[in-house]
């Protein structure tokens, strides 16, 4: 997915209250669980959560 439309996907969240965050993951396919280097994404995930006290 082209980086310009995740975004663009995120900025239309702003005004939600939704808690939203953006961070890329450089040299990644849109199957970020399976692919290359899928526990530094989970590490990623768990840290966010765990700061927000979601989950």
């Amino acid at each position: 997915m082209p980086d310009v439309l995740t975004r663009s996907t995120h900025k239309q969240y702003r005004k939600s209250s939704a808690v939203t965050d953006y961070h890329r993951f450089d040299d990644r396919g849109h199957s970020l669980t399976v692919d290359h280097g899928w526990t530094e994404l989970a590490d990623h995930s768990l840290t966010w959560l765990d700061q927000r006290h979601i989950g």
